[in-house]
């Protein structure tokens, strides 16, 4: 049965475990569910789509797969590792890094061809979160297992260092926007590490308890910080790399989008049902939305009108099956859309037509039209326990 969960991805630190294990063996038949009903790959393949293509990183069944946006079919899946959870592409959107969380690698895609060109072994246990230089030079990827990030050359597609940080639960990284600095959210030391990229020299700034996801200004200014365990939302000044505020929030903040313009930064609050709106000058909380249950991550419109956020419900009971619509301008809830089990997370389209949105539980995923508001196409074979996702054009 350990083999079942390991393929589901249900591990001691995954999305799935954290409702998982306090919850126990009901579980069971839910892994049995998938494995009968995980789709089979697409028999042929397809490598002539004109335009940028969505890349869809699938758990359970090992692969990525990719979607035409012009059809919402899946035109092709790519084998990688084991338990592929989050990718990562270059600027020019030729190069995907996949992490392999259960294999410790990062799979490296030709996008163009659709081939794994490279399998890079990181050095570290539980490959997860990562992020692309500005010049596309290098990728740092953060480790859930173990207290070290990777750091790979794009130009060879080696692992060129791997840099010690406290504690052994890595979350999340980023690379600010002039490439100077990577910053990491340290869940299980309660700091966020600050990485030079040129000396690779580490640097800490202590928050509350569990910073566990990152985002930065469009302005690279500032990254706020979500303190899952500490419920409060930190503030870096990225000039001084100092802590300026710390911003009480909902019940276990993780989800970050912040406004095109930077004046205001939405957080989903994923156990009591919120997103909470944080004023950027002010630094305090505007406005408290109620959405649906658990909300996992959120996306913003590209023109700052609209936020839509993944109310992804408690696994153990087969999740909801809700996206919640919010109005920026009046941080009003608006509308909510039926799509599949477990919705995760989102992605805009490069034409700002289209949402898609990933079903963890529902292997599928969902086509949502931006100017009707209305869920357009339900695509399947995507693969088991779809997670991340993103296009190979314009970022």
């Amino acid at each position: 049965m350990s083999a079942i969960l390991t393929r589901m991805g249900v591990t001691g630190r995954s999305w799935l475990s954290q409702a998982t294990w306090r919850r126990g063996l009901p579980l069971i038949s839910l892994a049995l569910t998938w494995l009968a009903l995980s789709p089979s790959a697409p028999a042929g393949t397809n490598n002539t789509a004109s335009g940028p293509q969505l890349f869809v990183t699938a758990r359970v069944s090992n692969w990525v797969a990719v979607i035409d946006p012009a059809t919402d079919q899946v035109t092709t899946t790519i084998r990688v590792g084991t338990h592929p959870i989050r990718l990562v592409m270059t600027p020019d959107g030729l190069k995907a890094y996949v992490s392999n969380h259960e294999d410790n690698t990062v799979s490296v895609i030709d996008t163009q061809n659709r081939i794994v060109t490279a399998t890079v072994p990181t050095g570290g246990h539980g490959p997860q979160e990562s992020a692309v230089t500005p010049d596309g030079g290098r990728v740092f990827v953060v480790h859930e297992g173990s207290g070290n990030v990777a750091v790979i050359d794009t130009a060879t597609d080696t692992l060129i260092r791997t840099v010690s940080i406290p504690g052994n639960e890595a979350r999340h990284v980023l690379v600010t926007p002039d490439g100077r600095f990577a910053y990491v959210a340290n869940y299980s030391a309660n700091v966020v590490s600050v990485i030079d990229t040129s000396t690779y020299l580490v640097s800490n700034i202590a928050t509350p308890a569990g910073p566990r996801r990152l985002a930065i200004t469009p302005d690279g200014a500032r990254i706020f910080v979500a303190d899952y365990l500490g419920n409060m939302v930190s503030v870096i000044d990225t000039n001084t790399q100092t802590v300026i505020e710390n911003v009480p929030v909902g019940t276990n903040p993780r989800g970050f989008a912040i406004t095109p313009d930077g004046r205001e930064i939405y957080v989903t609050n994923v156990s009591d049902g919120t997103v909470s709106v944080i004023d950027n000058d002010q630094l305090t909380v505007v406005a408290t939305i109620r959405v649906g249950d658990e909300p996992w991550h959120l996306t913003i419109t590209p023109d700052g009108a609209w936020a839509y956020v993944s109310d992804s419900g408690v696994p153990i009971f087969g999740g909801t099956r809700f996206v919640s619509v919010i109005d920026t301008s009046t941080h009003a809830l608006v509308k909510t859309l039926t799509v599949r089990k477990g919705p995760l997370f989102s992605v805009v389209d490069p034409s700002a037509t289209k949402l898609y949105v990933t079903n963890a539980l529902g292997s599928t995923v969902s086509v949502i039209d931006l100017a009707s508001q209305t869920v357009l196409r339900t695509i399947r074979r995507v693969g088991s326990n779809p997670y991340d996702l993103s296009f190979d054009g314009p970022q």
